[in-house]
């Protein structure tokens, strides 16, 4: 799998980010395209270097997203803003896919890397709940995007009063949301004020990944005037690599016991994953000790902390098979 975000976002695929209003979901998607025009990470995670497209229709570009990129430090001449009114994507969104293609893509030196949708149901046509509209829309989407290996993220809302729910449930409209997303990202704020944005779904890498940032207010004051501007930028301050985003909700810390034995997990997840999901046990003891592990303990412990692989008795034989994360 290939990323314009390590891990979080992917190349070639839709990726849903959900939130209640007010979380910073906007502000978020500002700061990474920032990074994405000007390269760098954010952590350890490696950003694809590029040009991107941003609709919104829920923000006015002149004074709302230009401060928020300006203050993010992105180089604006690598993003292209559609604030048209007129436009509207539900109707047009094969004219929209081929202006793209037209416009960016199809030329030499073209390095678009993404496309972010604010919010992502103004691009289904019709009522957003139903599944047949939902599914229509963002398989074309789908398609386009792996067509030409850029990432596509929606930005999308959380229903009212569903915090009794998981994640994935909390997403609001039809089911299609989520389930055509290859990765569903969400934000949410913990009872101390903090931001934390986690991973509900994801086709192509471990879930147990978050984020926490701050929403710091900004004054901009652009080179060519004397105007100053009212603003915000999301400054990240924490990433953790083995914390899902129910665990960094309810508080969890990692020590580093627990840090190294889920990287005991993820060396076995990954050899039973490369052996196409299904393993003889006796084999993988063979290839992974001393080789990968030193002892047949340390073995022992990568199985008992991992969540993704199950050992099964299949005839006479016994079998570590690798489980979908995703169900």
């Amino acid at each position: 799998t290939e990323w314009l975000l390590e891990e979080c976002i992917p190349l070639g695929s839709l990726t849903i980010l959900a939130g209640q209003p007010g979380v910073g979901k906007t502000t978020t998607c500002c700061k990474i395209l920032a990074h994405v025009t000007k390269g760098g990470n954010i952590f350890d995670l490696s950003i694809q270097k590029g040009s991107a497209i941003f609709y919104s229709s829920e923000d006015s570009y002149s004074q709302s997203i230009l401060h928020k990129l300006a203050v993010a430090g992105a180089d604006l001449s690598k993003i292209d803003v559609l604030n048209d009114p007129d436009f509207e994507p539900a109707k047009d969104i094969d004219a929209f896919f081929h202006n793209l293609e037209e416009k960016y893509i199809n030329k030499p030196d073209s390095d678009l890397k993404v496309i972010m949708a604010d919010p992502i149901h103004e691009f289904v046509s019709g009522d957003s709940n139903k599944a047949s509209n939902v599914s229509i829309i963002l398989k074309k989407i789908s398609q386009f995007v792996e067509k030409h290996n850029i990432a596509f993220i929606g930005i999308h809302h959380f229903s009212k009063n569903s915090n009794e729910y998981s994640y994935m449930d909390r997403v609001i409209g039809s089911m299609q949301y989520a389930a055509k997303a290859r990765v569903v990202l969400v934000i949410d704020c913990n009872d101390k004020g903090e931001n934390i944005m986690g991973i509900a779904k994801s086709n192509y890498s471990r879930k147990d990944r978050s984020i926490q940032f701050k929403i710091e207010p900004r004054v901009h004051k652009y080179a060519d005037s004397d105007e100053l501007y009212n603003t915000s930028e999301v400054v990240f301050t924490q990433y953790d690599e083995y914390l899902s985003i129910e665990e960094a909700m309810a508080g969890k810390k990692n020590s580093k016991w627990e840090v190294k034995h889920k990287q005991y997990a993820e060396k076995y997840e990954d050899f039973v994953r490369q052996n196409g999901g299904k393993c003889l046990a006796v084999d993988i003891e063979k290839a992974l000790v001393p080789n990968v592990f030193e002892t047949s303990n340390m073995l022992r412990r990568a199985k008992e902390k991992s969540k993704n692989v199950q050992t099964k008795k299949i005839g006479n034989d016994w079998f570590c098979v690798l489980t979908n994360q995703n169900d």
